[in-house]
């Protein structure tokens, strides 16, 4: 893979464009779309330097690009640009939708716009993420959580990326809550990890267990929680499931307190199971048994119920056979001392997680989300205290800058939430402090406090690449004007009040480590 990577690093846009174009030459789509299509490759391949470096937990340029080109050649065959006045404008419009997605057909409808182009073939491109079968109540929110935070998330490298600037189109982010709880999720477990997950297949595969060895157990409790309060609050149908089993759970495991009795009635059941299985095989080996069978439930069951034949019949007989056999197999398991006592535990673990969950719609989700960052944040903290490379400042100085700007509400960052940035400012110093001891940037004053107020700046900075940032500092009576460049533009300015004497450097280029 990563030979592979390396190589595709190499190849250009006019590569790529030339492998998209050869896909929509076979394709029957109106010029429109083609053309809407390569404009939206050009505006990837502009923004994907800057969207990587200010970032950093994003998919290499050219798988990224290969997996577009891909989609559209293997997932898409209608795309339709809806014009003004247009019955698929109409569509839009009365749905207050920007597309329209339709997997089975392989069919977009879409306004004419890049990143809302781009967002529906993401949405398009994502399988059903498979769990285990024991996972289930958390397959709809686990589902809704990764593909739509990843769809949103890389829809931003043209929604807030133009090739030379970086703005937050909050307006444009389609659910701000899944997209925060997303962030922290990647920044948590890595790229790597997350799209592993995304593009998961295989039921035997508990990503929840493996998460263990990356993140504490209160961090994955918690995104599964705000998952499934995220997914109710916005499905009352997925409310009234998860409802539904907190009951079944409450009460089996009611049920087990008693293991006596419960085992008595778990062996009872068996024994009806096990008699029906009898049944159903004398009747599949005796045609007269078979035909009395069939006349039986004919007569019992509505003329649209009605089974069709014998053989139908038969069929119908051999899948009761077999969900019999599989309930068989169950209850030798809760049987099982062992077994019986893991599935209690379960149960318990089940029915805690589950009375925590607001089915009630009374919580404020924001408030968990808050509580989500300052998990996240005391993560990010204990790994700062471990970096040992330059490299691992470097990024941590960038996530933390891009962290800062996630939109937490229509109106307000991270940043901008008191509570989180309490936390923020410590962590800010503490970067500050490993960068300069690492060589990473240069101090620019003798004194800690007036230092660190120049150098957290940066993390405010939108300067896509801090490597240009150059500090001047002018010192007046009682004030220090500090001065910010992007190279020689000047992108803002900060007075700091001070009557103390000490050294401070009156410019100085920020960067100065070597990856």
């Amino acid at each position: 893979m990563e030979k592979k990577e390396n190589f595709l690093s190499k190849i250009n846009l006019k590569d790529y464009t030339n492998k998209l174009e050869k896909v929509l030459d076979k394709k029957n789509f109106s010029l429109d779309a083609k053309n809407l299509l390569l404009s939206m490759m050009y505006k990837i391949e502009n923004s994907y330097h800057d969207y990587e470096k200010v970032k950093r937990e994003v998919l290499n340029k050219s798988e990224f690009l290969e997996q577009i080109i891909d989609t559209v050649e293997q997932k898409c065959n209608e795309i339709i640009i809806a014009k003004l006045n247009s019955s698929e404008n109409d569509i839009l419009e009365q749905k207050n939708l920007k597309y329209i997605v339709d997997k089975e057909e392989g069919k977009i409808i879409v306004n004419g716009n890049e990143s809302v182009l781009l967002y529906a073939i993401l949405d398009i491109s994502k399988d059903e993420i498979i769990l285990p079968p024991e996972q289930d109540l958390l397959k709809n929110p686990v589902n809704n959580l990764l593909k739509t935070g990843s769809n949103i998330s890389e829809d931003e490298v043209i929604r807030d990326f133009n090739g030379w600037s970086w703005d937050i189109v909050t307006k444009d982010i389609r659910n701000l809550n899944i997209n925060i709880i997303y962030q922290n999720l990647l920044f948590l477990l890595g790229k790597d990890f997350v799209y592993e997950f995304i593009r998961n297949q295989n039921m035997l595969v508990d990503y929840f267990s493996l998460m263990q060895d990356k993140i504490n157990v209160d961090l994955i409790e918690w995104i599964c929680k705000l998952a499934i309060d995220v997914n109710i609050k916005e499905d009352e149908e997925e409310r009234k499931k998860i409802i539904n089993c907190r009951e079944i759970n409450r009460n089996k495991l009611e049920e087990m307190q008693d293991k006596k009795e419960y085992l008595n009635k778990i062996t009872e059941q068996k024994k009806k199971c096990t008699k029906e299985i009898e049944r159903i095989d004398l009747i599949l080996n005796n045609k007269d048994l078979l035909k009395e069978e069939y006349v039986q439930r004919n007569e019992k069951l509505p003329n649209k119920e009605k089974i069709f034949s014998i053989n139908h019949l038969s069929n119908k007989l051999e899948e009761e056979r077999a969900e019999i056999l599989r309930k068989i197999k169950e209850y030798n398991k809760i049987i099982d001392p062992i077994e019986f006592v893991n599935m209690k535990h379960q149960l318990q673990e089940n029915v805690n997680f589950l009375n925590k969950l607001d089915l009630e719609d009374k919580e404020d989700i924001k408030n968990n989300i808050i509580e989500l960052c300052i998990l996240f944040l005391d993560d990010i903290n204990k790994r700062i205290k471990k970096v040992e490379t330059k490299k691992e400042i470097v990024d941590l100085i960038y996530i933390i800058r891009y962290y800062r700007f996630i939109p937490f509400n229509e109106e307000l960052k991270i940043k901008d939430i008191e509570k989180l940035n309490k936390i923020i400012i410590k962590i800010e110093k503490e970067l500050i402090k490993k960068a300069i001891e690492h060589k990473v940037i240069y101090a620019i004053a003798e004194l800690k406090d007036v230092n660190d107020e120049i150098i957290m700046k940066i993390f405010d900075s939108k300067i896509i690449d801090l490597d240009n940032i150059v500090i001047e500092t002018e010192v007046k009576e009682g004030r220090i004007i500090v001065r910010y460049y992007d190279t020689t533009i000047l992108e803002t300015s900060i007075e700091i009040l001070n009557d103390r004497k000490f050294k401070i450097k009156k410019k100085e280029k920020l960067m100065i480590r070597k990856d």
